[in-house]
């Protein structure tokens, strides 16, 4: 780690991995709105520390849109997900949550190309 960049060391010592970024959009269905925004900081925060850090150790692997497949695991696997499916087919709390993701991980974002590329690989996937 002594090589590693600044940011990245920072976002080592704040104690959440990269991995666990998609677990905070699931605080986009929180009741609480100061939880939800606490969240959204955090996660904006994360992509932009992720982002510099890809970017910086030229490895494309460490960008967040590399998370987006596990958030759409996480939703597909959620308890709720077949039984919202059956109420409503547009899945209103699973786009909350991604519209949550995806607007975190958009912001400051420049290039789109690898967000393009991750959303066709998911909709090719099999589970």
């Amino acid at each position: 780690a002594s090589g590693a960049p600044t940011p990245y060391l920072v976002f080592r010592k704040s104690g959440l991995p990269p991995r666990f970024c998609p677990l905070l959009a699931l605080a986009a269905l929180d009741a609480n709105k100061a939880n939800a925004s606490l969240a959204k900081n955090y996660l904006t925060s994360m992509c932009r520390r992720l982002r510099h850090c890809a970017e910086e150790l030229k490895q494309p692997h460490v960008m967040p849109e590399a998370q987006l497949p596990w958030l759409v695991h996480l939703l597909a696997h959620h308890a709720h997900f077949e039984e919202e499916y059956e109420e409503d087919p547009c899945l209103p709390t699973t786009q909350r949550c991604l519209d949550f993701f995806l607007s975190a991980l958009l912001a400051g974002a420049s290039e789109f190309d690898l967000l393009r590329t991750v959303g066709n690989l998911i909709k090719r996937s099999s589970d």
